[in-house]
């Protein structure tokens, strides 16, 4: 059921228009050095924040069949942050630091997107994976509380994908603390329970997830409520995963009685779930609303927080 919402929001994603359209039309007309600059920022931003959004939420959903659509989005990216297009000049000056903030920036979640989806439990893979975190620790205390939010939310799916699901629980608490209210920070939260479970705490990860279903409306008051039911779905789902990764490691054991109860748990609270008009909340930026990179001088919303 989980890998079917999260079909759901990949086939949106493709059903719809190109989401870079007007990014790649402004670097096809782009005429000077500097136009072109912003202009190949512009689209790796689309392409890393906006574009790949679809296919990062549908793999936190358990959905690899996006893969090989997600990754060839984050390679165009990374050509584009490769490029000389985006070489910094060495001249000082506000505007060409704000945009060596973004480079810097993109490239860092760019490095964590590749390696989740490039994830497969090889030696290679976690070293990928850990790599990642560690250039992206430099975000979780940043001026932007949204970005702090993205930079938590990709180093515990990160982590738990390299098999140190220890360090998603170490970084995500207290799991039940204030929140922003955004769909990063939500996931987060979502991947502490999973990380408990990769721990054998499935009573914990099955109350942490039903506490967190229980505070969305608090949590999420300003979102619409086409949200705040998809983020109930996305919560209600985890919990049948949850009962039925129970189930699995009860049956393994041989306890058999319990396997079946834990089961039946899993089936009852999916038949709960009745409107089928929302899939599971979306991320609309894998990062976050990013202010537009200042050409007259800016106060580095973007960058690292000093």
């Amino acid at each position: 059921m989980l890998l079917a919402i999260g079909l759901c929001c990949v086939r949106s994603a493709i059903a719809a228009p190109d989401v870079c359209d007007e990014s790649r039309t402004r670097l096809a007309g782009a005429g000077t050095p500097e136009a072109r600059r912003m202009a190949t920022i512009a689209l790796a931003e689309c392409l890393i924040n906006k574009a790949a959004a679809p296919g990062l939420t549908a793999e936190l959903l358990g959905d690899r069949s996006h893969r090989s659509a997600l990754k060839a989005g984050l390679d165009e990216a990374a050509g584009l942050l490769k490029s000389d297009a985006v070489a910094i000049p060495s001249a000082e000056s506000e505007t060409l630091a704000s945009q060596k903030r973004r480079v810097e920036l993109l490239r860092a979640f760019l490095q964590v997107f590749q390696a989740i989806v490039a994830a497969d439990g090889s030696e290679a893979s976690n070293d990928a994976l850990m790599s990642a975190c560690v250039e992206l620790a430099i975000y979780t205390d940043n001026a932007n509380d949204e970005i702090v939010s993205a930079a938590k939310l990709w180093q515990a799916a990160a982590y738990r994908r390299a098999g140190r699901s220890d360090r998603t629980l170490q970084m995500m608490r207290p799991a039940l603390g204030r929140s922003n209210g955004v769909a990063a920070d939500f996931y987060a939260r979502i991947e502490r329970c999973y990380a408990l479970a990769d721990a054998g705490q499935f009573v914990g990860a099955l109350a942490l997830a039903a506490k967190i279903d229980g505070r969305i409306d608090e949590w999420m008051i300003a979102a619409p409520q086409a949200t705040r039911v998809s983020a109930r779905r996305t919560a209600t789902m985890t919990r049948v995963s949850l009962y039925r990764r129970w189930s699995a490691a009860l049956a393994k054991d041989g306890f058999d009685a319990r396997a079946a109860e834990a089961a039946k748990s899993a089936t009852e609270l999916e038949t709960t779930i009745t409107d089928d008009s929302h899939a599971g909340l979306a991320l609309e930026n894998a990062i976050a609303e990013l202010p537009a990179i200042d050409t007259k001088g800016d106060d580095g919303a973007e960058s690292s927080s000093k």
